[in-house]
């Protein structure tokens, strides 16, 4: 009887280190971790934890090295009707200085160019304040809204000061359909920088 009990114990033993090893194993594929396939924010990954319209700055998570310069995407992800937006995103202007913005009209990487057409965009950079202003939309694509998940724009920083900032996208961010009605939005995630 003690022999069969020590069994018992020996095996939920190792069932239990299991499911801990099993744990801390699948907490390095949370949220954020831009090396993981299975990462539920990244914009890529089929299995996203986004539902309706969502904006995201990917990667979530950069390390960088002091004084370096790094980009950062804005994507869509799951619109059913885009023709156009204006996106507000913030940054803290000690920490990180604006050095390009790409609205990815060049090679057609935008997911506005889907139906063809083009793209009449703008930008304002405030680096007092410390935001940036991107408007953008797409004119004679047939049909001009575009649907489904992609890239933006693209943005690139270089590191200033400081060891750890975000990159935020503003609630003020505005959506447009084919219709030049609002498109509401979901989820708005940002990226923490960390220095290394």
């Amino acid at each position: 009887m003690l022999h069969h009990q020590n069994k018992v114990f020996v095996t939920l033993i190792l069932i239990i280190t299991f499911f801990i090893f099993l744990f801390l194993y699948s907490c390095k594929s949370l949220p954020g971790d831009p090396d993981s396939a299975n990462n539920p924010l990244d914009p890529d990954n089929p299995d996203n934890s986004f539902t309706g319209t969502s904006l995201v700055l990917s990667p979530t998570i950069v390390t960088i090295s002091s004084g370096s310069q790094f980009t950062i995407d804005l994507w869509v992800v799951e619109t059913d009707s885009l023709a156009g937006f204006n996106a507000k995103i913030l940054f803290d202007p000690d920490d990180l200085q604006v050095e390009d913005i790409d609205f990815l009209d060049t090679d057609s990487e935008s997911l506005m160019l889907d139906n063809g057409g083009s793209l009449v965009y703008f930008e304002e950079i405030d680096s007092t304040e410390g935001h940036i202003i991107l408007d953008c939309a797409v004119v004679e694509g047939s049909p001009r809204n575009v649907i489904g998940t992609g890239v933006l724009s693209r943005i690139s920083f270089k590191h200033q000061s400081g060891t750890q900032t975000e990159i935020d996208i503003a609630s003020s961010t505005k959506f447009r359909n084919n219709n030049n009605n609002p498109v509401s939005l979901g989820l708005l995630i940002g990226s923490e920088i960390t220095v290394k």
